[in-house]
């Protein structure tokens, strides 16, 4: 063997070396002397990549993709579940996988907001759930500039919004004193947010010209109108389809916000109210969000499905029918008339 050729090996030994330590770093604590307790929040249906996220945000791992192999290396990946749990910087990777695997929840209030719930709904069902000062829980949700130093994507809120659509809908679960605590609950649910607008999203955005509130309020819109996770691209198409040709979205959804009612059916008062959030009388977006969309809906906002439809009915039973003219619209809302 040549000086050469050994002196390559034990640089591949010596690197190879270096940097299996600085990984396996990244199994320690972060802070071993650091023992104050942080609660984290885990929402429903997170996958690994989510929980990895979570705790990487909150200070209390080094390394996400470190974290994603031990917990697969540990065989206890799938059971990584929704809770809230107790945790430290000076507990080592191992220990928090082993916390979060064995189901010692802090939380046993569960607290559910369904996709497309508006703020004023949060609202009552925490107050089912307890809560006393739910004029806190709303005043603090209409000051987003209290947040905005640790989740910068509120900083492209308008003046005067408030932080509907940024309090992602899921199901957490709280403890007595998280109840007592709206600002607890607002952070849990703006963490949640933070993982799931993930910078794919907010790239995709750009490229089509939209910034963050324009993603998460067009986003909003989706959410409301489309009940099925096949219509929410074409839903999308739509509404920036509409746009491009200067179109009035013409959304009920965004009627229904001003009313504050769900109704099925607008009367022409209705559409003819005088709100900037009236997508019948003014062109473009809303000025902010009208509710909180999920990960399909955010992901729709982007990636829309590449079609000319310019309107949608609803068929009934939770899917549209989609049309690329007036007449064509006007036909399929004949047929579903006459059906009923």
């Amino acid at each position: 063997m040549t000086r050469t050729l050994k002196a390559i090996i034990s640089i591949v030994i010596v690197f190879t070396i270096v940097i299996a330590g600085t990984f396996f770093l990244n199994f320690r604590p972060v802070n071993s002397s650091d023992s104050e307790i942080i609660r984290v929040g885990i929402p429903q249906n997170s996958t690994t990549s989510d929980i990895g996220q979570i705790l990487l945000d909150k200070g209390l791992i080094r390394n996400k993709l470190a974290f994603k192999i031990l917990a697969r290396t540990k065989k206890v990946a799938a059971d990584l579940g929704t809770g809230t749990y107790d945790l430290s910087k000076s507990m080592n990777m191992n220990e928090i996988i082993n916390k979060i695997a064995s189901g010692e929840q802090t939380g046993d209030l569960k607290f559910t907001v369904p996709e497309g719930s508006e703020i004023v709904q949060m609202a009552e069902i925490l107050k089912g759930l307890g809560m006393k000062d739910i004029d806190k829980f709303l005043e603090l949700t209409k000051n987003p500039s209290n947040y905005i130093s640790d989740y910068p994507f509120l900083n492209d809120i308008p003046k005067g919004a408030s932080l509907e659509g940024y309090l992602y809908p899921a199901t957490y679960y709280l403890t007595d004193e998280d109840i007592s605590n709206p600002d607890a609950i607002i952070r849990m649910m703006l963490d949640n947010f933070s993982t799931h607008f993930t910078d794919e999203i907010i790239e995709a955005g750009k490229n089509k010209g939209l910034g963050i509130n324009q993603i998460v309020t067009l986003a909003s819109l989706v959410e409301r109108e489309a009940q099925v996770d096949t219509d929410r691209p074409l839903v999308s198409a739509v509404f920036q389809n509409r746009i491009k040709k200067d179109m009035y979205l013409e959304s009920c959804a965004s009627v229904q916000y001003i009313i504050g009612e769900r109704k099925p059916v607008l009367s022409l008062e209705d559409t003819d109210i005088d709100s900037p959030y009236n997508t019948y009388r003014n062109g473009g977006l809303p000025p902010s969000p009208i509710a909180s969309p999920g990960v399909k809906s955010l992901e729709a906002a982007v990636h829309p499905a590449d079609v000319d439809y310019l309107f949608f009915i609803a068929k009934g039973d939770g899917t549209h029918i989609f049309s690329s003219t007036f007449d064509e619209h006007l036909k399929v809302q004949k047929e579903i008339q006459n059906a009923d």
